[in-house]
């Protein structure tokens, strides 16, 4: 298996590592175990997202735009 990483993602582990007092070698588990699962739970939401739009459940447009329109008002009041 090879492992893709840009110097950037690198540098910012490597800098991770060096804040917490720890290697890169030592921190990639963490990164890991916490990453991973929000991948999951992104990619299994989109998954639902998508077989609900295949089943028809979506809504138009203007539903959605009174619906987002309601909230900024809702919002609006609780500013001011």
């Amino acid at each position: 298996m090879e492992a893709i990483l840009t110097q950037t993602q690198f540098n910012r582990i490597e800098k991770l590592a060096f804040d917490a007092g720890r290697s890169v070698k030592q921190v990639m588990p963490h990164i890991l175990n916490h990453g991973l699962p929000e991948l999951e739970r992104v990619v299994k939401g989109v998954k639902r997202g998508i077989a609900d739009a295949d089943a028809g459940h979506t809504s138009p447009h203007a539903k959605v735009m009174q619906e987002i329109d309601a909230l900024f008002a809702k919002y609006d009041k609780k500013a001011a």
